[in-house]
């Protein structure tokens, strides 16, 4: 919707400055990628950690569902007294990464739908992308729907996410530990349907290293 926003300044009764600004509103739900301004592309896509959201109650369900699908019965994020390697803080990351994909998967019933419904033109490149709660109430994610359920899934367990967006696609990864220079593991989001954990961190990783290579 297109409307008209006003700015004045006042000093008493004394007008310092006053403007009519055309301002553009959006759907809660519509992603502005980027849009062009004076020939020059401007890149907003860091904007979709907005659709982040770790702390609203059916994210908190969901990390206590998981919680059923761990070996211990717990998530725990980085708080792994036994760690001392990086293949023991892998094991212990991944397990409750699997445990949230498996809750996903068996008790929420999310399966993988395209739907790319974007309003791009020459000035700008927008798209709808589904909060997690609504992802989970509809059981239906696409690739960024999925992304940024699983990154608020990740960010309330405790274990730091990433978005990582490539052209045409986006998927998610995490630090394995909390070091500085922990190691990144990922995980592709549109398999959930189909395919277990395992299959779906492999191909994860595996588009991670190409855009890498």
């Amino acid at each position: 919707a297109e409307l008209l926003g006003g700015v004045r300044v006042e000093v008493g009764d004394e007008v310092l400055d006053e403007e009519t600004i055309p301002t553009k509103l959006y759907s809660k739900d519509t992603m502005v990628w980027g849009f062009s301004e004076d020939d020059e592309f401007i890149d907003t896509a860091y904007l979709i950690g907005a659709w982040v959201t770790p702390h609203v109650t059916e994210i908190d369900q969901l990390i206590r569902i998981s919680a059923e699908y761990h070996p211990d019965r717990t998530i725990s994020g980085y708080q792994c007294h036994d760690c001392e390697t990086a293949g023991d803080w892998q094991i212990a990351t991944d397990l409750q990464v699997q445990a949230i994909y498996t809750a996903l998967q068996e008790q929420y019933n999310i399966i993988y739908i395209n739907t790319p419904i974007s309003y791009t033109s020459k000035e700008e490149a927008s798209q709808r992308v589904k909060l997690p709660k609504e992802s989970m109430d509809l059981a239906s994610a696409n690739c960024i729907d999925g992304a940024v359920l699983f990154a608020s899934a990740l960010e309330s367990a405790g274990i730091n996410p990433y978005i990582v967006l490539i052209p045409g696609h986006s998927f998610v990864c995490w630090d394995i530990s909390a070091e500085s220079e922990s190691s990144i593991d990922c995980l592709e989001p549109t398999m959930i349907q189909n395919y277990d954990f395992l299959d779906a961190e492999e191909v994860g990783i595996g588009e991670y290293q190409d855009e890498i290579d």
